[in-house]
Parts: C-alpha cells; sequence; structure tokens
C-alpha cells in the first residue's frame, strides 16, 4: 500500500468512504460528546493525526452551525482522545444541538453510529 491510499480520500468538504463513525454520547450536565471512530484500526484514515483532522474540521462545522442558529455552546475538540465536547448553556436546545450535529456529520460523510 503506497503513501497515498493510506490517506483518507477527500473532495472538497468532508471525508468519503465511511472511514469514521460518530458515537454521540449525554453528559450528566446534558452536554454532548461527539466520539470519532475509525472503522478500519490499523489503515492510515485511523492515525492520530488523521483522526485529529477530521475533529477539527467537525468542529469548525460546529463553529459555523451554531453561529447561524444563535448557539452559545462551547466546542472543545480534545483531539489526543478522538472526542468532541459541546457544552450546552441552560439557554441551548439539547435537540437544537443534537440535530445540528447530525447535520454535520452528514455533510462529512460520517454515520452516527448510536443513533438515538
Amino acid at each position: 500500500m503506497n503513501q497515498k491510499e493510506s490517506k483518507p480520500k477527500r473532495s472538497g468538504f468532508g471525508f468519503h468512504s465511511h472511514l469514521y463513525r460518530a458515537e454521540i454520547d449525554n453528559t450528566v450536565d446534558h452536554s454532548l460528546t461527539i466520539k470519532i471512530v475509525p472503522n478500519a484500526p490499523g489503515h492510515g484514515s485511523a492515525g492520530e493525526r488523521q483522526v485529529a483532522a477530521c475533529i477539527y474540521e467537525l468542529a469548525a462545522g460546529l463553529e459555523r452551525g451554531s453561529e447561524e442558529i444563535g448557539g452559545q455552546w462551547v466546542i472543545s475538540p480534545q483531539a489526543s482522545d478522538g472526542r468532541l465536547d459541546v457544552e450546552l448553556m441552560k439557554t441551548d436546545s439539547p435537540r437544537k444541538a443534537k440535530q445540528l450535529i447530525e447535520q454535520v456529520l452528514a455533510e462529512l460523510s460520517i454515520p452516527v453510529a448510536n443513533p438515538q
């Protein structure tokens, strides 16, 4: 396998071929955690830097989207842990946050592994 084949294929915005899946969980304080999990451990796309790139792209999409809908969330990428924390304020709607997360994940071609 050459170096080109080991990197995630990207076309414009987003990751393709379902290299990753997302696991969305609620925290005790009704905020959300998104874990990005490589679908092929050992593949080049499962490397720490590739997962970090995916997390930062997800964070950027959430920042843009939350501004558009007036969300006051704190979006905290935790790239070394393969996750992104979305801390909601008391005035934020968890339903709207989850809808935006699912929308941005879909735009990045990342399926949700645990839809609720």
